[in-house]
């Protein structure tokens, strides 16, 4: 017989869980009656002939929980304490003073009454949330952290910028940073902006390269977010039905999460690595195309400027002469159409220089462009005077060295990368074709009245309407577009390097020859017809139109020398992987012009 604190809570049992959805009174008294011979069974089942007093049998079915404090089940797991009877039994025990029973740990139970488990059920309290967790920290562990690798995918980039273009990059992400620099930049634009200062703002001032690296560390973070595994899901249900003023209780606990992402784990953090190259390449790309967009501004707003400032005084020159042609018509001394030529020269001059002037201008603008300068730093901006002096003689450019350059070339890398990437995720497609996804589904469900339930539950989709062939067939076909992807690459980077080094040869030999000849033959040109002025051989005005002739060649020998610099820049960009056009050959003006004479 039970004892009356059973049979009471046997009772509130069977008036908790009666039928509510329309059942017969005598089908709810039946199913009372089964739940108390339940009851009854398992109260027979404490006491056996020859158990120990406060404990179970030796070797038998039952174990009692106040005897192995250490091996006790937990509040959580007790069907009794999830019902409703069980909690008021609970609170009696405790208005009562005794420590209640169920809890494990309790010595003073009394002897034969300590709670019980049946044989196979688990005496921990719950062993499959330890091993979601101990999956899910695994997984995360290996996802590795994403701060960490964005810092060295930057420093990856300084090293490169430091190694190739004399010029790291820097990355703003405080205003101290940013304060800092603008102060910099401020220093540097005291004095005429230099190629190397120039490079250094646009690589560590520029908002347009700051968007560049935010991005690079954006894609970073995808690639390490890529590689973990997806959290798992909690599912709680807390469902009740009233009836009679009593209320059944149905508690259902799940936790999930997606068992193909473990298993994968390898593969996709492999891929996630092939994204991480991707990514530092990527940026150094961007890096070298930023660098070579500067000095192609650089030069054309130096030449732009050197041009206007000879335009003007040409100008100026043409000015005097047509004053001076002016005044001898009015004394008599010259011919109305020798006058008018002289004011035509003067209006062509002037037609120059406002053309010369708007191009100088444009090309400040974009150079300010390029270096992210606001509207009171491009005010302060100063440029040289000239361009620089071209090197003395021609770089190694064999077919070797091109050779080498080409198999460095960023573009041609990055190519090989996604087809690395592709080949090592052809492995994978042939798995996710099939089967792409698998969850398991760890359940643990009380009712009212009932032996907890426990258990698992795995989803996996079944290839009965797809069986992946579309998939491996379209990987396959991207990995065969990335392998003639990396010819058409390498075979088009060896005709970029091959042209840019024609170009830069052209240009050095072209400016050289400006340099060498054909200036120093207009200076001595000019020089003998000031001695013919001076032996009163000449007038006045065939020495202007000496002068007149000697502007073309000086304009020449400028574009020569700017053609020079923007081929280097082509250069540099082809042999690091982000080619910029050669420029294209000016005409001789020089010759044409010689012709003009007076």
């Amino acid at each position: 017989m039970p004892p009356p604190s059973r049979r009471l809570r046997c009772c509130l049992d069977d008036g908790r869980n009666r039928r509510s959805d329309g059942g017969s009174r005598h089908e709810a008294c039946s199913a009372a009656a089964r739940r108390r011979q339940r009851c009854a069974g398992r109260q027979r089942h404490r006491r056996r002939p020859g158990s120990r007093p406060g404990g179970g049998v030796g070797g038998g079915r039952w174990r009692d929980v106040a005897a192995d404090p250490g091996r006790g089940v937990g509040l959580r797991q007790l069907p009794a304490l999830r019902s409703v009877a069980g909690s008021r039994g609970l609170a009696r025990r405790q208005r009562r003073g005794g420590p209640p029973r169920w809890l494990p740990g309790t010595h003073a139970a009394a002897p034969g009454r300590g709670h019980r488990r049946p044989a196979g059920r688990s005496v921990t309290t719950g062993r499959w949330p330890r091993v979601a967790a101990v999956a899910a920290l695994s997984a995360s562990l290996l996802g590795g952290c994403a701060g960490t690798v964005i810092d060295d995918n930057f420093s990856a980039l300084e090293a490169y910028g430091t190694e190739k273009l004399g010029t790291p990059p820097r990355w703003l992400q405080s205003d101290g940073e940013r304060s800092r620099m603008a102060a910099e930049v401020e220093r540097m634009l005291a004095k005429p902006l230099s190629l190397a200062d120039a490079q250094r703002i646009a690589v560590g001032y520029s908002p347009a390269f700051q968007v560049v690296l935010a991005e690079a560390a954006a894609a970073s973070a995808d690639a390490t977010r890529s590689a973990r595994v997806a959290n798992p899901v909690l599912r709680f249900e807390h469902l009740w039905r009233e009836h009679d003023g009593e209320r059944d209780l149905d508690i259902g606990r799940a936790l999930s999460f997606s068992l193909f992402d473990v298993l994968l784990l390898p593969a996709r953090r492999e891929q996630a690595e092939f994204r991480q190259r991707q990514t530092r390449l990527k940026a150094a790309a961007a890096l070298v195309a930023k660098v070579g967009e500067l000095r192609q501004a650089w030069v054309e707003a130096v030449a732009a400027g050197q041009l206007a400032d000879y335009r003007a005084a040409v100008a100026e020159a043409a000015e005097v002469g047509a004053e001076l042609a002016r005044r001898m018509q009015q004394v008599g001394n010259f011919s109305r159409l020798q006058r008018a030529r002289e004011q035509l020269a003067y209006a062509d001059a002037v037609a120059g220089l406002a053309r010369a002037r708007h191009t100088a201008t444009a090309a400040r603008e974009a150079l300010t462009r390029v270096l992210g300068l606001p509207a009171g730093l491009a005010a302060r901006l100063q440029l040289p005077a000239h361009l620089p002096d071209p090197p003395a003689k021609l770089p190694d450019d064999s077919d070797e060295a091109l050779r080498s350059a080409r198999d460095e070339r960023l573009d041609l890398r990055l190519a090989r990368a996604e087809l690395d990437r592709l080949a090592a995720a052809m492995g994978l497609t042939r798995v996710t074709s099939v089967v792409d996804g698998m969850h398991l589904s760890l359940q643990n469900n009380s009712e009212s009245g009932e032996v907890r339930q426990r258990g698992y539950e795995i989803e996996l989709p079944l290839p009965i309407f797809d069986f992946g062939d579309a998939t491996r067939a379209g990987a396959r076909a991207r990995y065969m577009a990335a392998l003639h992807g990396v010819a058409e690459v390498a075979r088009r980077a060896g005709s970029e390097l091959r042209e840019a080094r024609a170009a830069y040869r052209s240009a050095w030999a072209l400016e050289r020859h400006y340099r060498e000849e054909v200036v120093p033959l207009r200076e001595t040109i000019s020089e003998e017809m000031l001695y013919q002025y001076n032996g009163m051989l000449i007038g006045i005005f065939e020495l202007l139109a000496d002068g007149r002739s000697r502007v073309g060649a000086v304009i020449a020998a400028i574009e020569a020398r700017r053609d020079l610099w923007l081929a280097d820049a082509a250069l540099k960009g082809a042999m690091l992987g982000s080619p910029i056009p050669p420029p294209a050959m000016q005409t001789g003006a020089a010759v044409a012009d010689a012709g003009g004479g007076h």
